[in-house]
């Protein structure tokens, strides 16, 4: 066994499992034909970036349980960050701000490869290689 058998181990890979679900429905519903007038608009890929970097956020939040704070310590740091900080929601919309513009990069550079990747195929069809 890599870890002991814990709670927090197991709250960890249960919150973890829960964290891709959002997402997988999310994209295979705006992966659907009929939403193509969505992925369309201008704001979609804002949305895209602000549900990706929200996703980030929750992860670590995730992942301070799974490797050090535990479920109890999760819950006290949260309390405490909003009813003691006075710029807690400040800190969260620049975090979220910045987290975003880390996805837009992150999409962008993979657009770039899915373009790169369909020219060399195209380049290779018209040569007659496979």
């Amino acid at each position: 066994m890599w870890h002991d058998t814990s709670l927090h181990l197991f709250t960890w890979g249960w919150l973890m499992v829960l964290a891709v679900i959002p997402e997988y429905f999310v994209s295979s519903i705006c992966s659907r034909s009929d939403m193509a007038w969505f992925r369309a608009t201008w704001y979609y890929p804002h949305l895209e970036a602000l549900a990706g970097a929200t996703n980030v956020i929750f992860l670590v939040a995730v992942n301070l349980i799974g490797f050090n704070l535990g479920v109890e310590g999760i819950g006290a740091a949260i309390r405490e960050m909003i009813f003691q900080a006075d710029d807690t929601i400040y800190c969260v919309l620049h975090t979220l701000f910045f987290l975003s513009c880390g996805v837009h990069v992150v999409m962008e550079i993979d657009r770039w490869k899915a373009r790169k990747a369909l020219a060399r195929k195209r380049e290779r069809e018209a040569r007659g290689i496979k």
